[in-house]
């Protein structure tokens, strides 16, 4: 588990300050590779607003990565608001999606990141007690100053929430 932990430590946020989250797609199309250079060694980027369909059905990952040195997926959620615990049935909807229709059999189960504006510890670590997936919950703080930039820049909080039995 120290090594899903270890995944990110710094990233950049991958909408602008004044988005809103329906407008957050041509921001993550925008700054995808300045995302993942903040997220570290080893991520390759597979796509954002990523499209799966599921019985007919058709839905869209925030950000999708794969990790070289894991061999695994990464998915990641990006949620403007503060969490609620619906959001880990999502993500677990995500990694089930992705490992049935995307991971190859030599492939680890991937990975979710579920990167928010704030969460209550309490719902987090119910939303995730008996998850047999690894779900991860953070908090972003803006850690940006003044400057020319219009993208914050944030950190994921010490107290990350992971979920996997």
């Amino acid at each position: 588990m120290r090594a899903l932990r270890t995944l990110t430590t710094s990233i950049s946020s991958p909408w602008p300050k004044t988005s809103a989250r329906r407008n957050s797609s041509p921001a993550c199309s925008n700054t995808s590779g300045n995302f993942s250079s903040r997220l570290g060694v080893g991520f390759a980027f597979v796509g954002s607003q990523y499209p799966l369909e599921v019985g007919g059905e058709n839905f869209r990952i925030d950000l999708l990565f794969y990790h070289l040195k894991l061999r695994c997926f990464v998915v990641i959620d990006l949620k403007t608001k503060p969490f609620k615990p619906e959001y880990a049935g999502k993500m677990n909807f995500y990694l089930s999606a992705v490992d049935d229709l995307l991971r190859h059999p030599q492939d680890q189960p991937s990975i979710g990141i579920i990167l928010c504006k704030s969460k209550n510890a309490i719902a987090a670590e119910y939303a995730l007690r008996d998850t047999a997936k690894p779900i991860g919950i953070s908090q972003a703080h803006d850690v940006s100053g003044p400057g020319p930039s219009t993208y914050g820049h944030f950190r994921f909080c010490n107290t990350d929430y992971w979920g996997c039995r």
